[in-house]
């Protein structure tokens, strides 16, 4: 299945007419353009026939290589412009967080976009970055790779800053895992130096262990381990910080069972939650009376 995605998908990037059709148009990729995308060119190329169309892209959705826009078109992250837009964002008020790797893979950001594509402020997204909005949460961020630092920064702004930066870092935290012993470690900038960083899963420890003051690597001053976890761990009870985080996915919930997985998950890979006596049930019904006031002011 794997091999049959990757095979049409390496079609569209590699041959030459095909990349030339996707770099115009900015990644969109238009139904009408896969026959002149994957026609044979010589009599070794693979031979697509158009029956065949909407199984591949039903293939590339289900790896997340691309997003619906319409019915009749897909956008293609990986193919989005490298430059990056013009856009007003206050960078220097903003919450801070910031991912580092041993090794960047290059689909993370493109699958992040797809994930949260339906949060993607005024279409302003390209190969290494995307702007999010969340009205709900009443705050916007800025999402930001650098392939040669392989470190991924992310910033935000709003009302409820907190609530959708664990948003966020539950998309990355499912793709990142989702690979096998990809090292990655989550960072807190300081406040007044961004430069300097200590790990988020060490701050966490040292609160475990009551230490309060720290002093991280290349600075000369100390930090309250309470405060730098307060600039980024949610105010709310652990039960309902799940709720907000589920309610952003969906989607992708269909049954109590599926409710269960997606929950699991997020206890799992959300480190801010443990130690926590967590009621799934009672947090199902209210997901279920959610769904319900949603369904009824459409």
């Amino acid at each position: 299945l794997l091999y049959l995605t990757l095979r049409p998908f390496s079609a569209l990037i590699l041959t030459k007419p095909s990349s030339e059709i996707l770099t115009e148009c900015k990644g969109l990729l238009r139904l009408g353009n896969l026959k002149e995308i994957l026609k044979k060119r010589n009599d070794n190329d693979y031979d697509y026939p158009t029956s065949q169309y909407q199984y591949i892209i039903g293939l590339m959705k289900k790896f997340e290589l691309c997003y619906e826009i319409d019915g009749n078109a897909v956008l293609v992250p990986d193919l989005l412009d490298v430059q990056e837009p013009q856009f007003d964002f206050n960078y220097d008020s903003s919450l801070r967080f910031v991912i580092e790797y041993d090794f960047l893979p290059r689909s993370v950001m493109p699958r992040f976009i797809v994930k949260m594509n339906k949060n993607i402020k005024e279409e302003l997204r390209w190969r290494t970055g995307v702007v999010l909005e969340d009205k709900n949460f009443g705050s916007t961020a800025v999402i930001k790779a650098d392939n040669e630092a392989k470190k991924i920064y992310i910033y935000v702004n709003g009302e409820q800053r907190k609530d959708f930066l664990a948003t966020i870092l539950y998309f990355f935290r499912e793709i990142n895992n989702s690979f096998e012993k990809l090292p990655f470690i989550e960072k807190v900038p300081m406040p007044d130096n961004p430069e300097v960083t200590v790990s988020y899963k060490h701050l966490l420890t040292l609160a475990n262990k009551k230490v309060d003051d720290y002093m991280p690597d290349g600075s000369d001053k100390e930090y309250s381990v309470s405060e730098l976890l307060g600039i980024v761990q949610f105010d709310k009870k652990a039960d309902e910080m799940i709720m907000e985080i589920l309610a952003r996915i969906e989607d992708k919930i269909t049954d109590k069972e599926s409710f269960m997985r997606a929950a699991n998950k997020i206890i799992k890979m959300e480190p801010g939650v443990a130690g926590f006596a967590i009621n799934l049930n009672e947090v199902w019904k209210r997901f279920l009376d959610w769904k319900e006031k949603r369904r009824k002011q459409k």
